[in-house]
């Protein structure tokens, strides 16, 4: 068994049967890996969410990483950056000026004041969000999130990155901060429409036209076949 003392510096890993981990994130003095865990990427700084996700036939990994949606497949590791996300909370701790932090995020901010903290996370202007596979395993579809404190705005942005590194925006989305916002998204099989969810009515949203179609469901996702719409409609409670 090989032995981790107490680090900052995630690993990616893929244990026996391609489940994915992290290791030791300072949670204990002494951990242990299985010998038969294979390291994917060496050098992960990781924060919060979106969390790993591995693709339905097991072979890739997507997560995030000093700031870029990353990808590597689990039997020939070869870490793959395809988009990055300056201002999000990675991109900030992989910044030079912060190398001592060891890949701590929580290690750049100890000890500062409450004005110095508030200060030094105004510099997370973006987010990402909801990151999941396409149908089709070719690659992962994400949200990035900015706010537009002058404009009182959420900014939402849905984008499609294939594994060879092609990057295509599906959506432009703009609410106001008063709007109820827990949105999540669901892109169809037929790469023509996301589905947005967490507002007070789901919406259909067209790609082509960057326009959402208002529906009477209170519950809306695409159906797994491709093949229309599976829903709650609001006044009936029909499925």
């Amino acid at each position: 068994m090989r032995k981790i003392i107490k680090t900052h510096l995630a690993k990616l890993i893929a244990p026996a049967m391609a489940v994915v981990g992290f290791a030791a994130i300072a949670i204990a003095e002494v951990e242990t890996l299985p010998e038969s865990a294979k390291v994917l990427d060496p050098h992960v700084m990781f924060y919060h969410r979106p969390d790993p996700i591995i693709s339905p036939d097991g072979q890739w990994v997507a997560y995030i990483s000093k700031g870029f949606v990353s990808v590597c497949n689990v039997v020939d590791p070869a870490p793959r950056q395809l988009f990055e996300v300056p201002g999000s909370a990675t991109h900030i701790l992989a910044r030079p000026e912060n190398a001592h932090a060891g890949g701590d995020f929580h290690a750049l901010t100890r000890g500062l004041s409450r004005d110095d903290y508030g200060k030094f996370m105004a510099q997370i202007t973006h987010t990402i969000f909801g990151m999941q596979w396409t149908s089709a395993q070719d690659g992962v579809v994400f949200g990035v999130r900015k706010y537009n404190k002058d404009r009182q705005l959420v900014i939402c942005d849905i984008w499609h990155a294939t594994l060879g590194g092609a990057v295509t925006k599906l959506a432009h989305i703009e609410y106001g901060f008063a709007q109820d916002h827990r949105e999540n998204f669901y892109p169809a099989r037929d790469r023509k429409h996301i589905v947005l969810t967490g507002f007070r009515r789901p919406l259909i949203w067209n790609i082509a036209t960057n326009k959402p179609k208002a529906t009477p469901f209170l519950y809306l996702i695409p159906s797994a076949s491709g093949e229309g719409w599976i829903g709650i409609e609001k006044d009936t409670r029909q499925l």
